[in-house]
């Protein structure tokens, strides 16, 4: 139970970075610029996460 509360924390961190890559992309955090590499390991941390989350039930 305690391992799928870390998870369920990781998913949720990951799903805050994605949101503020595209606060980013569209230009509503200034001067920066995401690349599709960091966009990648986003996307498969919260893959990971998720298969984490559902492995453990």
């Amino acid at each position: 139970m305690k391992k799928k509360k870390f998870y369920m924390v990781t998913l949720v961190i990951w799903i805050i970075l994605l949101i503020c890559m595209l606060f980013m992309d569209f230009h509503i955090i200034p001067d920066t610029e995401p690349n599709s590499i960091m966009y990648a390991v986003i996307i498969i941390g919260m893959i990971n996460s998720i298969v984490q989350i559902l492995r453990k039930e």
